[in-house]
């Protein structure tokens, strides 16, 4: 991040002069226009945007709300993306011909201005024509903040053609941070760059391999990109972050599945049982993780005066072949064992079917199927969440809070993530199109796709947690 010059400072921009003498001056200058600017931006909507409904029919606004976002069952909320909306009806649409109203002259492929300028240009000031003029040429592009000054300015890079401006931005660079991307309009003014007509969401770093992938797809239709390019890509681009902003607030249920793959469908299982002693020896034999590390599965059950079990919980689980006896097992399910009764859970289908055929292997007739219970992970986290929290549950999270708030834990924490991110250089990733990082960083594009994945690091846990990302940027090259 970019530190701001005291007035009594060597300038920036190393003239070797105070910077009150040298280019605060010109500053003020550039302040002054990109203030107006935006003025003239708020003026403009509100003398345009009531000649739509003289230049074209009435039909047209509904058809330029369709063709603004024509996802099939989807619609945008009221009012949402108003300003994108409103500088894409005005300066980018081209309506089809028969939505004009007649008397009405718009050259070919015109716009809304273009017609109002046309016909009523006169009543604009120098100024606002400028502006309209500005807009009108430039078209959307994805913006990635590269540094911020903040206060004052954002320097950002469009993504697909590579460009990079300094953007006189007062509120944004105070909002906007390192790896943010906006989709909108960097207009030149008058010896400095504004951000107009921007949509209203800001995209994380975590959507920038989308991007990258459209990008690549342009690459491969056109070889170098110019603004040619990106004012022919308009709709789809528009498209691509109208996509992004549903997926963000309209996000499809994740798919849980199990270590298996298998999706998840709680199974509770019920068995009237002949003996609980018998059933234990029996079944102690799932518990792969306890024969291999020799441990006595029975240790903490209870028992009767004569020494038989009559209560255990017995674990389920899978020991990899080839895996040394500390390794942890993958836990299959659960088995419960009170007196007579017998309780089994696992948590999908095809694990309960393949227990049912264990148990009656290893028992035979001595274990009876009673009933069964059947939840989906939905229901079960709704019924979860719907318990209201009894005084146990609100000290256990409160214990939970303030032991992970521990400096031990939370330096053990670190270590645990920057071991992670130390083999994380040299795994395989989906997002990287099955290269790893330090594969990646080989060429421009997959240094971008690796960037972005350590910027939303940053972000997370990981950055909380003080992980050295500087360390792993070197190693990678990327400093």
């Amino acid at each position: 991040m970019k530190s701001q010059a005291g007035q009594n400072d060597p300038c920036p921009c190393g003239s070797g002069k105070k910077y009150k003498k040298c280019c605060l001056a010109k500053r003020s200058v550039i302040d002054f226009e990109s203030a107006r600017f935006h003025r003239l931006d708020v003026e403009l909507m509100k003398r345009l945007l009531p000649t739509v409904d003289v230049f074209l029919k009435k039909a047209a606004r509904e058809r330029a709300e369709r063709e603004f976002w024509p996802r099939r069952g989807a619609r945008l909320e009221d009012d949402a993306e108003a300003r994108l909306f409103a500088h894409w009806l005005l300066y980018d649409w081209m309506p089809d011909e028969r939505l004009w109203r007649a008397r009405v002259s718009v050259p070919k492929d015109g716009t809304v201005v273009d017609a109002f300028l046309d016909a009523h240009g006169y009543t604009l000031d120098d100024d606002l024509r400028e502006a309209a003029g500005a807009l009108l040429r430039m078209p959307n592009g994805f913006h990635e903040v590269i540094d911020v000054e903040p206060g004052r300015a954002l320097f950002v890079r469009e993504i697909f053609l590579g460009l990079d401006f300094t953007v006189e931005e007062r509120t944004g660079s105070r909002q906007l941070k390192r790896g943010d991307i906006v989709f909108g309009k960097v207009v030149s003014w008058r010896g400095t760059f504004v951000l107009a007509g921007s949509g209203e969401m800001v995209i994380s770093p975590a959507c920038k391999g989308l991007l990258l992938d459209c990008r690549q797809e342009m690459r491969d239709e056109f070889d170098t990109l110019f603004v040619m390019h990106l004012r022919l890509m308009q709709d789809a681009l528009r498209l691509v972050y109208l996509d992004i902003r549903h997926q963000l607030f309209h996000p499809a249920p994740p798919k849980l599945s199990n270590t298996d793959g298998d999706p998840l469908l709680f199974h509770e299982l019920r068995y009237a049982i002949d003996s609980p002693h018998e059933a234990a020896l029996a079944l102690a034999v799932l518990d792969e993780q306890a024969a291999r590390r020799d441990e006595d599965p029975f240790e903490s059950c209870r028992r009767d005066a004569l020494g038989r079990i009559v209560e255990a919980s017995i674990s389920w689980n899978r020991c990899e072949p080839g895996v040394s006896a500390g390794a942890d097992s993958t836990i299959l399910g659960s088995i419960r064992i009170s007196h007579r009764v017998m309780t089994v859970e696992v948590n999908s289908k095809r694990r309960a079917s393949r227990i049912q055929r264990e148990i009656k292997r290893l028992l035979g007739k001595r274990a009876r199927l009673e009933a069964t219970s059947i939840e989906d992970a939905d229901t079960m986290l709704e019924r979860a969440a719907s318990v209201p929290p009894t005084p146990d549950s609100l000290r256990r999270e409160r214990e939970s809070r303030e032991l992970n708030e521990r400096p031990e834990v939370q330096a053990m924490l670190r270590r645990t993530l920057e071991k992670h991110y130390h083999a994380w250089i040299d795994e395989r990733l989906p997002a990287l199109r099955g290269r790893t990082p330090r594969e990646a960083v080989a060429d421009s594009d997959g240094r971008e796709r690796v960037e972005a994945l350590l910027l939303e690091a940053e972000r997370g846990q990981a950055g909380k947690a003080g992980v050295d990302f500087t360390r792993i940027r070197r190693e990678l090259g990327l400093l």
